[in-house]
């Protein structure tokens, strides 16, 4: 077991750790079951929405392999590597930002990538991108990242019910003198945020894995890091540079730092071994 899978089972299990107190603590023994009920229609919503349903938002179109051989070819190429039993759905997005994302499940993956991402990336470039995309597929990411969401939206409800009577009756308990847990208090107004931290954590230890299968998959590392170091020299840091932007902290960012993203790939590539002198 490597370590961005152990990192994903202790943050899913805290995370499910903070939503059980916080839910206890509000409606008692009771919310075990509300909680699993809410759980399962928010990770049912999120998780079964069909591909076409979110490439609508974004404009996106349905591209076949005669409209794009040279995307299909080495899709079927890297999927064949990664032993994929099916191969994803390409879509094209109207945009000239460089992206590219996964959706779907098992049974309808698919990729989308923008127009910006062809033109200004490599094949080479576009070949590591792809393959960071199957990974995602290919490791269950939407679902773990759906898991995840729903257990923070659950949370963000419990806490805003939860700060709601807090104020309500507050009145009530300081006129009685109720005596408050101050355990209690902290918990309702940290565990929202906690969990949104936590799932921000999960988002960036998925990214490294992804990267780390993409590299094995397109056999190239170098591909993929120089698609990453393109692609934000042309996109945030360009901006932040001219509209003097702050940097967004680590902490509360959904991918890496780029600079580490690389650093790992990099780290990835075999170097020859040296000769033996007998």
């Amino acid at each position: 077991m490597n370590e961005n899978r152990i990192q994903t089972i202790v943050l899913i299990t805290l995370m499910g750790a903070i939503l059980y107190l916080l839910a206890t603590g509000i409606l008692g023994s009771g919310a075990i079951t509300i909680a699993l009920i809410g759980f399962i229609l928010i990770y049912t919503w999120s998780s079964q929405a069909h591909p076409r349903w979110i490439m609508r938002a974004y404009n996106g179109v349905l591209v076949n392999r005669y409209q794009a051989p040279l995307l299909y070819h080495i899709l079927y190429g890297l999927c064949e590597r990664a032993g994929m039993n099916s191969i994803p759905a390409l879509y094209w997005i109207p945009s000239r930002q460089i992206n590219a994302f996964a959706v779907g499940g098992n049974s309808n993956p698919s990729i989308a990538i923008t127009d910006g991402m062809l033109q200004m990336l490599t094949e080479r470039e576009i070949r590591g991108v792809l393959a960071h995309e199957l990974a995602h597929l290919k490791n269950g990411d939407l679902t773990i990242m759906s898991i995840s969401n729903a257990i923070t939206s659950l949370t963000s409800g419990f806490g805003a019910v939860g700060q709601a009577l807090l104020i309500l009756f507050f009145p009530v308990w300081v006129l009685f003198d109720v005596q408050i847990s101050l355990f209690w208090i902290l918990l309702l107004m940290f565990a929202p945020t906690g969990n949104t931290l936590l799932n921000l954590a999960l988002s960036r230890t998925r990214e490294f894995e992804a990267d780390r299968m993409a590299a094995e998959i397109s056999n190239d590392p170098i591909g993929l890091a120089s698609a990453l170091k393109k692609m934000e020299h042309l996109s945030g840091n360009t901006w932040q540079k001219l509209l003097g932007r702050p940097q967004v902290p680590e902490i509360l960012r959904t991918h890496p730092n780029t600079s580490e993203r690389i650093q790992k790939l990099l780290a990835q590539i075999q170097k020859p071994a040296l000769p033996h002198y007998y």
